[in-house]
């Protein structure tokens, strides 16, 4: 089981945990749109700041995105490795712990380099603003001896009494308020989420508080994560009974507390409690285990390209289509990682196939199913790609000698043979019948398909001030029984499109990252925030991606 608290300003603004990202419960921060805990399936990580670094800096990003980016691993071990690919100069230092019901592991940022871990061991372990259970910290001093002394709880008999006195102790002795866990409101920053999780042999707890303070007879201000690992059966054990018996009962009788003053009346409904317990396969730790995200973990994996994986999907005949991060240019001579990248991807892509879906346009796609991933039809994927050029622009202009934005008389039709090693040569009509890859009628299907793909997308784009200067599509055959059809497939998103704003001509895609632009979190972001995809309140309700090289 897993217990911790956030703390934070008072005049800063939250919401209470809940799916505010797909897939993803936690509590959403409105300033920086990211959250300090979040769970997913079986996972769940959280964020800490180390000593001398508390609130934000300039041209640091926001230590909330890192809880979600952690979770997009299927387990404590997937979280990890995502965690150290970071940079961890991106952000300013940082604890974080994450666990899934096999493991625990504690994450240490730095502010430069790469992060380090470190698994946390069997017994209690306490995490505050230093290392684990470091003897600096003036709360590990004062108690984590009395967390090691205490009986530990005891879920099956729903005995957390040793610890519920523990956690409501707003004692510090010697020490000073550094020391104390329990602590009331001081100058403008004081309690507001208090959380704790646990994962039983089959089914999880979840606990989580709507928007102000928890009373402080229950459970106070607690910057730091007590854990309890038992190493054989891999149980992670936590308290917070205090807390959550006294918001059950609250909630049962009809109490409300009033709202922090930063927030208007009409920002939590009537009659909501300050706390709300989610126990059992009802509780968002159940929803998410029996979600495709976790079950991704356990499905083969079909293919894996510079952008998406292909995971076998829950039918015959389906695949299960994951949207990376990861980013390439030159055929893969370029690297890097937009974080947040295949959540844009994934929903833009659902969008657009999902329009063309409409006006009879046959694509693999079935639906979205999560944040990153998306049911789709098998299909024998042509190895070709069709490029479609509305505008001069890249190679284009380059082979030609065309200035780049000039637009062209009508629009052409190139293909391209799919071979990593020989750079995706040009060829012809000729050297696709020739050598077999698709017949002269699949070129007609392709062709015509892709014609009408590039009519209603222009319009599209247009209708929202965005030009379409050039785009990449793949196509595959579709078998039912003995029926065979050219469907569209791959994707359509900022990754494969050359996407100018309509009036000034600014960049919008790929290549943002590709010429060193900047911005590239800008300007996926503004070609979702066109098209309706972005909530209204933008990266706040749906966190858009930013660039780590």
């Amino acid at each position: 089981m897993l217990a911790a608290h956030r703390d934070e300003r008072l005049d800063r603004a939250w919401d209470p945990p809940g799916d505010h990202w797909p897939g993803i419960v936690g509590g959403r921060d409105r300033l920086g749109g990211g959250t300090w805990m979040a769970m997913r399936g079986g996972l769940v990580a959280a964020v800490l700041n180390r000593p001398g670094s508390l609130g934000p800096a300039p041209g640091k990003r926001s230590r909330g995105e890192l809880p979600l980016l952690a979770v997009e691993g299927g387990t404590a071990g997937e979280a990890t490795g995502r965690v150290l690919a970071l940079d961890a100069g991106a952000w300013r230092p940082f604890n974080m712990v994450v666990a899934d019901r096999e493991r625990a592991v504690f994450l240490r940022g730095r502010g430069a380099g790469r992060p380090e871990a470190l698994d946390l061991p069997a017994g209690v372990t306490m995490v505050t603003a230093h290392d684990p259970n470091d003897g600096a910290s003036p709360r590990i001093v004062r108690h984590l001896p009395r967390f090691r002394a205490a009986p530990p709880p005891d879920p099956d008999r729903d005995d957390w009494a040793a610890w519920e006195a523990l956690l409501a102790d707003d004692g510090f002795g010697a020490e000073g308020i550094g020391a104390a866990l329990n602590v009331p409101p001081v100058e403008d920053s004081g309690p507001s989420a208090p959380a704790w999780l646990r994962w039983g042999p089959m089914e999880g707890d979840a606990g989580a508080s709507a928007p102000g303070a928890p009373p402080p007879a229950a459970s106070g201000r607690l910057p730091s994560a007590p854990l309890e690992h038992d190493a054989t059966t891999g149980l992670l054990a936590a308290a917070g009974r205090a807390w959550r018996r006294r918001a059950w009962q609250e909630r049962r009788a009809g109490v409300t507390r009033p709202a922090p003053a930063c927030y208007s009346p009409g920002d939590i409904p009537t009659g909501r409690a300050p706390a709300v317990a989610l126990r059992g396969p009802r509780g968002p730790a159940a929803r998410l285990r029996s979600g495709v995200p976790t079950a991704m973990a356990r499905r083969r994996q079909v293919y894996e390209g510079k952008a998406k994986i292909l995971f076998e999907g829950p039918e015959p005949g389906t695949l299960v289509q994951y949207f990376k991060d990861d980013a390439t240019a030159f055929n893969a001579q370029k690297k890097g990682i937009i974080t947040g990248k295949g959540v844009l991807n994934n929903r833009i892509s659902e969008y657009l196939m999902t329009r063309l879906n409409e006006i009879g346009v046959p694509t693999h796609f079935i639906r979205r199913l999560n944040m990153r991933e998306q049911l789709i039809r098998e299909v024998e994927i042509i190895p070709l790609e069709c490029v479609v050029r509305n505008v001069a622009a890249g190679s284009l202009s380059t082979r030609l000698g065309i200035q780049e934005g000039t637009r062209l008389p009508r629009s052409i039709i190139e293909f391209y043979y799919k071979n990593d090693g020989l750079n995706d040569p040009m060829v012809s009509e000729e050297h696709i019948t020739c050598f077999g890859w698709a017949s002269t009628q699949d070129i007609d299907d392709i062709v015509a398909l892709t014609l009408r793909i590039n009519d209603f997308l222009s319009g599209l784009f247009l209708g929202v001030g965005i030009s379409l200067v050039d785009f990449k599509l793949e196509f595959g055959r579709l078998w039912e029984n003995e029926d065979m059809r050219i469907v569209l497939a791959d994707e359509i998103s900022p990754d494969n499109c050359r996407l100018w704003d309509a009036k000034t001509g600014e960049k919008m895609d790929k290549d943002r990252f590709r010429r060193d632009l900047g911005k590239v979190e800008e300007g996926y972001q503004e070609v979702a925030r066109r098209l309706g995809i972005l909530p209204e309140a933008g990266v706040r309700d749906m966190k858009g991606p930013e660039t780590v090289q």
